[in-house]
Order: C-alpha cells, then sequence, then structure tokens
C-alpha cells in the first residue's frame, strides 16, 4: 500500500540588511530582478545566524530566476530537494549562495536604472529617459553598514568567505541565511519541496538628488522561502 504523500509548508522571510554609510536612501519597485542562485543548504540544530553548521547542500544546480517577472506571493519554481536531507535529524537554518552582481530594471523612487555598476561602485541613473536594464550590485562593506550577522560575501576564485556582515571589494558571491522557526525535521511519508516567492516593490537603492551621480544598487527583495 503506498504512503500518503504530504506536503509540509514552512514559510520565512530572507533579507539583505544593509544601510547607505552617512547617507539616507530611496528605494522603489524593480519590473526586471534576475538573481543567479548558485547553491542552497540546510544548516543542523546548533547553527547560528553567521554560522551554518554541517551544511546539507540540496541545490547545486546554478539558476538564474528574473524574479520581477513573477507576480508578487507566486512561486518562481522549485530549487531544491530535500532527499539529502537525514530523516530524523532538525534543521534550523537555511543557507543561500547568490551572485552580488543582479541584472535590474527600476527605479529608486527618484531616478531610473540607467548604467552598470560593478563590484566595488554604485551604478548611475538617469532623471528623465525610462529605465533601462542595468547591473546593479549587492554593495561591498567600504560603501555600506551590513547588518543582522546573517549576510556574507564568498570569493569564487579562491574560495575565501569574508567574516559576518562583512563584504569584501573582491567578494562576487553572497551566503546569507535564516532561521527556520521551529526547525525542520522531516520524517518518513513527508516529501517537502523547496520553493521561493518574491516581493520586489523595495528592490532598488539610491541615496543622491542628481540621477547621474553613481548612487544606485541593489536592494533585498521580499523573499520567502517554503518547503
Amino acid at each position: 500500500m503506498k504512503n500518503n504523500i504530504k506536503l509540509l509548508i514552512i514559510s520565512i522571510i530572507l533579507c539583505l540588511v544593509f544601510i547607505k554609510n552617512s547617507l539616507a536612501a530611496d528605494f522603489g519597485p524593480a519590473t526586471e530582478y534576475e538573481v543567479e542562485i548558485r547553491e542552497v543548504a540546510l544548516c543542523e540544530t546548533g547553527s547560528t545566524i553567521s554560522n551554518c553548521l554541517n551544511p546539507v547542500v540540496i541545490s547545486t544546480s546554478t539558476r538564474s530566476m528574473d524574479i520581477a517577472a513573477v507576480a508578487s506571493g507566486e512561486p518562481a519554481g522549485s530549487i531544491g530537494s530535500l532527499s539529502k536531507a537525514e530523516l530524523g535529524k532538525t534543521y534550523t537554518y537555511l543557507q543561500v549562495l547568490m551572485k552580488r552582481s543582479i541584472q535590474i530594471t527600476g527605479t529608486d523612487g527618484l531616478c531610473n536604472t540607467a548604467g552598470d555598476g560593478t563590484l566595488t561602485a554604485f551604478a548611475t541613473g538617469h532623471g528623465s529617459n525610462a529605465a533601462a536594464s542595468a547591473l546593479l550590485f549587492v554593495p561591498p562593506s567600504s560603501d555600506v553598514t551590513h547588518t543582522g550577522g546573517h549576510m556574507n560575501g564568498y570569493d569564487l576564485s579562491d574560495g575565501s568567505v569574508s567574516a559576518a556582515n562583512t563584504i569584501a571589494d573582491d567578494d562576487d558571491y553572497i551566503y546569507f541565511r535564516k532561521v527556520i522557526l521551529n526547525g525542520l525535521t522531516l520524517t518518513s511519508g513527508v516529501i517537502p519541496t523547496l520553493k521561493l516567492e518574491f516581493n520586489v516593490d523595495r528592490a532598488v537603492q539610491g541615496n543622491s538628488g542628481t540621477c547621474t551621480a553613481n548612487h544606485m544598487n541593489a536592494a533585498e527583495p521580499v523573499i520567502t522561502i517554503s518547503f
């Protein structure tokens, strides 16, 4: 007799929290927000917001997705399998490795996206032209103050990992972690699927009254992770 397959749903919110040093910020929506996710892992009991203990990688398939093309609250697709997770073991955090560069079309509320940024430079904007697709970055610690302890940089070329709250200038990827409320424990007959949902209403950040200045960067979407 076949076991009934149950779907276990746990929703959590992940945010990339950072504030620009000594500058007021403006935020606005994106109509394009293409991210590259490289790895997704579960972290065992004993992990903290800044340390993923004995990570169990559930997705190593690098994929890009335009999360702004998906209606708010709708899933952008399944990105991982929990088949590698151990039955009966509790996982208390989720860790995602994603690229710092994000292809974005949008506005910070005052200025439209226009030119590309770099790992160490904000992107230019435009005050009157329609928003253009541009490469914006999660900024390094030299330009912003990162908070929360749940995010740090990773340099793919040499495998170096920056400390909590730190993104080095040459880090081309970032790790971020979020607590799984009440933990996730897999049991026989329960086969979850990992999905992402997004809201990009405040996913573009700027901080200048002069739109053509280098002042725009990628801001955090609201990301809901469901099992």
